[in-house]
């Protein structure tokens, strides 16, 4: 079922790419951005992220779940540019109707700086979270399979 829904995934995302790209292309080239044009850049590299991801977890399983692959380089390049595609969203304040989005730079600055906080405290900490995460494998493992979307499966 994941599988089904990554290829979804990637084939919608590869569509909002191919829509989007005309107008990511002129963004790109153009001498004088206009704050839609960031916001167009956002959308495009949002998407073409998520196609990516998609596309990747199709790989992964399709290649039988090989553990070296989760922690591949490429697996970096698409995670920064859905960091990117978010920056560029909110680089665009007002860009829809002079309201959306709003402009909020502290909280830019304040979730960026809450995310290097977090990052130096796991890697200072580097917490062992997988007894938690065992633990929830009856809850979230394959609800497909047990039929029990609600808590772990019960004895028949």
């Amino acid at each position: 079922m994941i599988l089904a829904m990554r290829v979804l995934q990637s084939a919608v995302a590869a569509v909002v790419c191919y829509i989007y790209w005309p107008d990511a292309w002129a963004a790109i080239r153009t001498n004088a951005p206009e704050r839609g044009d960031y916001l167009v850049l956002g959308i495009y590299t949002g998407w073409l992220a998520t196609m990516c991801q998609g596309l990747y977890s199709v790989t992964f399983r399709l290649a039988g779940n090989p553990m070296w692959l989760i922690n591949a380089d490429p697996v970096g390049l698409w995670i920064m540019m859905s960091v990117m595609a978010g920056v560029l969203h909110v680089l665009a304040p007002e860009a829809i109707g002079g309201t959306v989005p709003r402009r909020n730079r502290i909280a830019v600055g304040g979730g960026l700086g809450c995310a290097i906080v977090v990052v130096l405290v796991l890697l200072a900490v580097r917490p062992d979270v997988g007894p938690a995460v065992e633990r929830l494998k009856p809850y979230i493992s394959d609800w497909f399979k047990t039929g029990n979307l609600f808590g772990p499966p019960t004895a028949s």
